[in-house]
């Protein structure tokens, strides 16, 4: 919600009043809603407006997409040919370049996207927003807080059992693996995953 205000704001700026002819649109890939219950295992996406409790759009020119990666990665890990053929554009925007570059024989638009990462990961404007570092730092300051709160909520369940204490350090030791798992495929060295969770990968 940040970045989009921060853009919207930006766009703004550019021009002599405001304009609600100019979309902005936010595009989220987010994983892991499934198991929060916020996604269904079958749903692709969801769509939020600024809205009120009437629908009633307060701002009608600012739109967020939410993908249900979980989904479309389920679908590139399936090798279903036909469903990864109808939704490639939106599979390629999670794959390593080695994928990418199976996808795209003979696809011209998967092409002029691989130039177009490599573009704008040139662009001193791209980083000037959100270098690498700090995308990593919120990201782990996110799943810090997220393990705290799974952790204990899985240690207060299992400490039924066998006694809060013992079940809070059980929860979150389970919670910091699945974390660390996470981190390490998000590509976070593994000296920082060890500061953050403890674990070693």
């Amino acid at each position: 919600m940040a970045y989009i205000c921060n853009t919207y704001s930006h766009v703004i700026l550019r021009g002599d009043e405001y304009n609600e002819q100019i979309q902005i649109i936010q595009v989220n890939f987010t994983y892991g809603l499934n198991k929060i219950g916020k996604f269904h295992d079958t749903e692709k996406l969801r769509v939020y407006y600024m809205q009120d409790n009437s629908n009633i759009k307060y701002v009608n020119n600012m739109i967020i997409y939410e993908l249900n990666m979980d989904y479309f990665m389920k679908l590139w890990y399936s090798s279903d040919e036909k469903e990864i053929e109808k939704y490639k554009y939106i599979i390629m925007l999670d794959l390593k370049k080695k994928d990418l570059e199976n996808l795209s024989k003979k696809d011209k638009v998967i092409n002029k996207y691989m130039e177009a990462i490599e573009k704008i990961n040139e662009d001193p404007d791209f980083y000037e927003y959100m270098s690498a570092e700090e995308d990593n730092r919120k990201i782990e300051n996110s799943l810090r807080s997220q393990w705290k709160r799974e952790g204990l909520e899985a240690g207060m369940k299992q400490g039924v059992k066998q006694g809060v204490k013992q079940g809070i350090e059980q929860g979150t030791r389970q919670t910091k693996e699945e974390i660390a798992k996470k981190l390490k495929e998000k590509g976070i060295d593994s000296d920082t995953i060890l500061e953050i969770t403890d674990i070693e990968v």
